[in-house]
């Protein structure tokens, strides 16, 4: 893939790129608001980057279940790391996100491998519920 069309991920891309991801598939939807994503693959772990609506995403899969994504703010969450600031929707702050990703891309490919994704689903899937009775009530 030569050049990105999804210009606001570019720079997000391009540090995933410089630690040994691979793009997969960039889609842009210049009729839905220009919405857009791109997934990145390194080993077991896949990066998507999205854009909804102007708003901005970052989502964690495991090859071990290519369907699913997670919040990459939940993951790291997981991985004991604390994020540096409220997670905001803005394609800024997607970048510092996958930074913080970066720094942690060896914990994360262990915790995605085929053998621990069962294990790690599990906890992701708790933490999912956890947050949500914090935020919702519920």
């Amino acid at each position: 893939m030569s050049e990105l069309r999804f210009d606001s991920a570019r720079e997000a891309v391009d540090l995933l790129k410089g630690h040994g991801f691979k793009v997969l598939r960039e889609i842009v939807d210049p009729v839905n608001f220009g919405d857009a994503y791109v997934d990145l693959k390194r080993k077991n772990v896949q990066i998507r980057i999205v854009r909804d609506r102007g708003e901005h995403f970052v989502q964690v899969g495991s090859t071990a279940e290519p369907e699913k994504w997670v919040s990459a703010s939940l993951v790291l969450q997981l991985l004991n790391v604390r994020e540096i600031a409220p997670y905001q929707l803005d394609a800024s702050s997607a970048t510092n996100l996958v930074r913080m990703i970066v720094g942690v891309v060896d914990q994360l490919e262990s915790a995605f491998s085929k053998s621990e994704w069962p294990s790690t689903s599990t906890k992701l899937k708790e933490l999912q519920l956890r947050r949500r009775k914090e935020r919702l009530g519920f």
